[in-house]
């Protein structure tokens, strides 16, 4: 159901993530430059976890457990779905042009 999102944090956000980039948006634009297609799926992806029942205590099950990501929002400040929102904002910078199909598609 996630197949890109599942990818992109077991694979990039693996558990030395940190020697690779400083932060979640320092990996994502290294491992998405020049990857329009694969970022437009992610952010459909986001977009369905966002819509999605899922409690905080589920994405985190889902991230962390089942995917083995060894990034975690920072306690006092982030929840997965601002890390997801922030995720958005990554691919809206990157790739203008989804920003613009995402207004069109919700105008």
């Amino acid at each position: 159901m996630y197949e890109y999102l599942e990818d992109f944090f077991a694979g990039g956000m693996h558990q030395d993530w940190d020697l690779d980039g400083d932060s979640l948006e320092d990996i994502f634009r290294k491992r998405h430059v020049n990857a329009l297609d694969e970022s437009r799926r992610i952010l459909q992806e986001i977009e369905m976890m966002l819509s999605s029942d899922l409690s905080e205590e589920e994405i985190d099950h889902l991230v962390t457990i089942q995917w083995r990501s060894g990034y975690e929002p920072d306690e006092d400040t982030e929840t997965w779905r601002g890390v997801l929102r922030d995720m958005i904002g990554y691919i809206h910078d990157m790739y203008p042009e989804l920003a613009d199909e995402e207004r069109r598609e919700k105008g």
